[in-house]
């Protein structure tokens, strides 16, 4: 009979190796396990809070609405009969320097009226986008509203005729 011995000790050895890289891997499966139940329960928890905050930012810009609703009624209550009546005032004044001041102060109630408009429209805004209207700055509107204030002075010194 023939005999053929074969040392298996390698063989052996490595399935011993592989048995324990086999513990190691059910031991991290496990621990990636419990790692993954404490996340899914930390995203709950986040997803509560997140729900919590969003209503109470709802809560928040319908009191903002409201009060924007009301300011916007305070402003423009005293600012409607000063727009509808100084133009009548001034055109039935006779003194040219009252004359002149009247409509200095009626343009800056119609400044006010859209400063007030416009604020408003802006505050009601809860978009992140907004689109804004902007209108190029147009200087010749400030030098026809102040000419005749500026041009008085100039020629009380003789600069103009």
């Amino acid at each position: 009979m023939l005999q053929l011995g074969i040392d298996i000790t390698q063989r052996v050895q490595a399935e011993e190796a592989l048995k324990g890289f086999a513990g190691n891997l059910q031991a991290k499966n496990r621990e990636l396990e419990t790692l993954r139940s404490q996340l899914s329960v930390i995203n709950q928890e986040l997803d509560a809070t997140v729900r919590e905050r969003t209503a109470d930012v709802e809560k928040l810009l319908a009191q903002k609405d409201e009060f924007i609703s009301q300011l916007g009624h305070d402003l423009k209550t005293p600012l409607t009969p000063l727009v509808a009546l100084m133009p009548r005032v001034i055109e039935r004044e006779q003194n040219p320097d009252l004359r002149r001041l009247l409509e200095i102060a009626g343009h800056n109630v119609t400044y006010m009226k859209d400063l007030v408009q416009k604020t408003l429209q802006l505050a009601r805004m809860n978009s992140l986008y907004v689109e804004l209207d902007l209108e190029p700055p147009r200087p010749e509107d400030g030098t026809r509203q102040h000419a005749p204030e500026l041009r008085r002075p100039l020629q009380d010194e003789g600069h103009l005729a």
